[in-house]
């Protein structure tokens, strides 16, 4: 207890701090200010996936944490209680609260429990005032029938509940009271959290949980449960609420599914620590931020995602044809039989993928919607994912994953914000993705930014079909961003009249910096990569230009494209990786205009723009601009080095203790290095 009560001690410190004013000084004030704010919000979000229709108003009762002179006082001691007023009375077991009204509870309580038996309309108020009361294997709070229980948490207060019982998984559905003993303080209504003491819950099974509405609008909670920290079944909204959340299970939810506008999750300028075993925040619905401070733990952290299970590994070369396409990179390589090179089945030593557990920062089953705060994400899976859109018009992000940065299965809109990704297996993903402004940068062991269609597969989820009805629009915004596969992977068109871009990647027809399977236009924007870039479309009305190198340019050189006639640096750009190859457009572009490419102050090569096509090819030393491999497909769409001695047929590479089949292990020709092509195994017609 002792060192709950500190951790919520310091956490308060650094929120009173750090937070800005609280809007809820009088109600009054609190509502036109909330109203405001949810207005300009309202104004800046219009995205045409899905319209939010999940949000909370914010009722002055909300804000209320008055407490009247004849309260009736509620005196804890031990195993019994004292009961001074009217609406309550107590035995050896329990408190009873029959009557609306405010309850002042002090003092330290063993083995007795509050619960709340009045009318279904009537609104009790408890008023904790250093109160302590642990009730083991059961609900210490328990609001079995009322309209709204309302927790006040006077100021100066510090208060501890304890109890709530092990939750066996395997049991049958709980009844409604063993159910409502699952966590530590139960309500089948409402429960509004207010004031600005504190409040330490800890509990063996969930923390807090109310069937209908949970409310915060005040305090500083800490809360430590084996299960979920917080749950609101038909909604959670927050404002002006600080917490301190560590979970076995998720941290904060809402689950509700059987209706559209129940289910969400919103918070306003909140400070939430959630340290959990599951997802971090989960809304059935819609999951909306609008300001605050978020820190947010899952799982084991960003750098202990078991990728073999996942599928989830970096894969700088592609594997064997044939090996199960749930998996990636070495994995899916070690995989793949020789059989599965002719488009036979996966070997039997495929790796059986975990069941699902989903340990992602934020997450929403139909939008997500951040308008603003600061946060600082390190996740075993998803740092901020949808099982359909993704709307980010402001905030600070700082995101350190072992999967998915920013994964959307339906549409994911890029309006504004500072998005900093320091680690992550892929950057931002979606079925549909659109920049119109904001900064981004990202740095992934796969791709950076992948448009594509969202299937099922190993834990996290796959994005794998391709097909040109996808696109990426990028009308704004500043993007810096390094893949160890594709930096940007369209799996269908980019449209680009907008934005600035700096990407480093790779020189390789299978894995490039920028990678599309349908169309890229530029009609506007400016980009310059350490990498390659696949032809830009003809219907490009603003010069694009692509290059080849003689020599390889070392990672940390400065690339610049300049106008010949005045010298003027067009682009520049301190590359991420080594390249061979770059890609060149800026609105300052025009045909017919000389330009010069230059590394490290040195120039390196002079072209002319051509007067009949947006799209031009140089190669340093004559000869045309031409990418290494041979495209998707072929060879099992992998990318065979020559000369390299750990390659196999397929185009991964062989991996330390793998042989190549029987008859097939040749030793590399220095003169010859490409190995012969087998021959496919008759099937006797």
């Amino acid at each position: 207890m002792k060192n709950i009560k500190n951790n919520a001690r310091a956490f308060s410190v650094r929120a009173n701090r750090e937070k800005p004013p609280a809007l809820a000084a009088k109600a009054i004030g609190a509502l036109v200010i909330i109203s405001l704010l949810l207005t300009a919000a309202a104004g800046e979000y219009n995205p045409s996936a899905a319209e939010s229709a999940a949000a909370y108003t914010f009722a002055a009762e909300d804000f209320d944490a008055t407490i009247p002179t004849n309260a009736t006082r509620i005196l804890l001691d031990g195993a019994s209680a004292v009961v001074e007023g009217a609406g309550a009375a107590a035995n050896d077991q329990a408190v009873l609260i029959t009557q609306p009204g405010t309850y002042i509870l002090t003092g330290e309580a063993q083995g007795l429990r509050i619960v709340i038996d009045a009318k279904k309309d009537d609104i009790v108020r408890l008023a904790l005032s250093n109160a302590s009361i642990t009730y083991d294997g059961g609900a210490a709070i328990y609001g079995m029938k009322a309209g709204r229980i309302v927790l006040i948490l006077p100021d100066g207060t510090e208060n501890h509940i304890a109890g709530g019982c092990t939750i066996d998984e395997d049991a049958a559905e709980p009844d409604e009271e063993e159910e409502a003993n699952q966590a530590v303080i139960f309500a089948k209504n409402d429960i509004v959290i207010t004031g600005s003491g504190s409040l330490a819950v800890q509990s063996a099974g969930y923390g807090i949980w109310a069937k209908d509405m949970l409310i915060l609008t005040g305090g500083l909670l800490d809360v430590d449960a084996v299960e979920t920290g917080m749950r609101g079944s038909d909604g959670v909204a927050a404002i002006n609420a600080s917490a301190i959340i560590k979970s076995g299970g998720d941290g904060l939810k809402s689950t509700k599914s059987d209706d559209p506008t129940v289910g969400f999750v919103q918070l306003e300028n909140c400070y939430f620590n959630i340290t959990a075993g599951n997802d971090g925040i989960q809304a059935e619905s819609e999951l909306r931020i609008i300001s605050g401070d978020y820190e947010i733990i899952t799982g084991d952290g960003a750098g202990t995602m078991d990728q073999a299970s996942t599928g989830r590994a970096p894969a700088l070369f592609g594997g064997a044809g044939g090996g199960d396409p749930s998996q990636a990179g070495a994995d899916r390589r070690q995989n793949a039989s020789w059989d599965g090179f002719f488009g036979g089945t996966p070997a039997e030593t495929e790796v059986e993928p975990e069941p699902e557990i989903s340990v992602k920062g934020l997450k929403a089953g139909t939008l997500v919607t951040l308008l603003g705060g600061a946060f600082t994400f390190d996740t075993q899976d998803d740092a901020i994912h949808s099982n359909a859109d993704i709307f980010i018009g402001g905030g600070s992000y700082e995101i350190r994953t072992g999967d998915d940065a920013v994964h959307a299965d339906g549409a994911l809109t890029l309006a504004g914000g500072a998005v900093n990704i320091a680690a992550c297996y892929e950057g931002l993903e979606g079925a549909s993705i659109n920049f119109t402004g904001g900064e981004y940068t990202i740095i992934a062991s796969d791709d950076a930014i992948n448009l594509a269609d969202g299937t099922a597969g190993a834990r996290g989820g796959r994005m794998g079909a391709s097909g040109e009805r996808l696109t990426m629009t990028i009308a704004g915004g500043l993007i810096r961003a390094t893949g160890g596969g594709d930096t940007v992977d369209a799996n269908g068109n980019i449209e680009m009249s907008g934005g600035d871009l700096y990407l480093s990647g790779m020189s390789m027809g299978m894995e490039g910096t920028v990678d599309f399977d349908g169309t890229f236009t530029v009609t506007g924007g400016s980009l310059i990569t350490a990498g390659s870039v696949m032809s830009a479309s003809n219907a490009s009305t603003q010069p694009v230009l692509l290059v080849s190198y003689s020599e390889s340019v070392a990672a940390g050189s400065v690339i610049e494209l300049r106008d010949s006639s005045t010298g003027e640096a067009i682009l520049s750009y301190v590359s991420e990786t080594a390249c061979t190859t770059s890609g060149f457009t800026s609105p300052k572009l025009a045909l017919g205009q000389p330009v010069s490419v230059w590394i490290d102050g040195a120039q390196r090569l002079d072209i002319t723009l051509s007067e009949s096509t947006a799209v031009n090819t140089a190669a340093e030393g004559g000869g045309a601009y031409g990418l290494q491999g041979g495209g998707r497909g072929g060879w099992g769409g992998g990318f065979m080095m020559p000369g390299a001695p750990n390659q196999q047929p397929g185009g991964g590479r062989r991996q330390p203790g793998a042989t190549l089949p029987p008859d097939t292990e040749q030793p590399i020709d220095p003169q010859n290095p490409w190995p012969p092509i087998p021959t496919a195994p008759s099937d006797g017609n």
